[in-house]
């Protein structure tokens, strides 16, 4: 009797395997088609800060926007490597540059992570067609009592610099404008309210995504409440 149960065995580890092999066939068509119908929400830091890397020198400088501090060499070399990964994940993802919607908090540090990205996806095709969307739901919290956002030049001054804001920086509608000062209290509320308007303006859409270049905070906060998880999680 041995025998036959050996061979009753090994049919049915064949059969167990056969099963889990559809099983898993079924699972990643599942996983492709659903793929397919994902709107992806990517939420990004912006790189290194230039003040923080040479702190003594900033605090000598005179005359400048405190407030407003540029990248770090480190913090540009970051934004491009973020380009490198972005660039490839629209295409594996067959995201086309058409359904990508670049939000950046107007702060000269996520503008210039902005730029920096997009200027490093070379294999997208129109990706130098992507406009940068200042968006003032998305800057920086200021502790300082506004006195950060008092150093933000005009919109129409980031012209100058930043080339994809030439259709967007006097145009564009923000989601929404928080008031400032702006209490520690308010701010979850303030992510909450531009992710709703955000909601409402840019409806659903397979194979598209939105892209927001922001602040430690807000990553934090936008991420906290558009994924459900915990904050101790993010």
């Amino acid at each position: 009797d041995h025998k036959p149960q050996s061979s009753h065995r090994r049919s049915f580890i064949s059969l167990v395997r056969s099963t889990r092999t559809r099983q898993l066939e079924r699972l990643e068509s599942d996983r492709v088609k659903s793929m397919d119908e994902v709107q992806h929400l990517i939420i990004i830091r912006h790189g290194d800060r230039w003040d923080y890397e040479n702190q003594q020198a900033w605090k000598d400088l005179k005359n400048n926007r405190k407030g407003d501090p540029s990248l770090s060499a480190l913090g540009l070399y970051q934004a491009r490597e973020t380009g490198r990964y972005l660039d490839s994940f629209f295409e594996e993802n067959g995201i086309a540059a058409s359904d990508i919607t670049w939000m950046s908090s107007p702060f000269l540090r996520c503008l210039q992570t902005s730029t920096e990205a997009l200027n490093a996806m070379t294999n997208l095709e129109g990706s130098n067609d992507i406009a940068i969307l200042p968006e003032d739901g998305i800057f920086e919290w200021d502790g300082k009592g506004g006195t950060w956002h008092a150093d933000l030049p005009p919109k129409e001054e980031r012209i100058h610099y930043f080339p994809r804001l030439l259709n967007t920086a006097t145009t564009y509608e923000p989601l929404h404008i928080p008031k400032l000062p702006e209490p520690r209290a308010d701010f979850f509320g303030r992510c909450q309210t531009t992710l709703d308007f955000m909601h409402k303006r840019h409806v659903y859409k397979p194979k598209s995504a939105l892209v927001l270049v922001t602040h430690a905070a807000c990553c934090i906060g936008m991420a906290y409440l558009a994924s459900n998880q915990t904050l101790a999680h993010i």
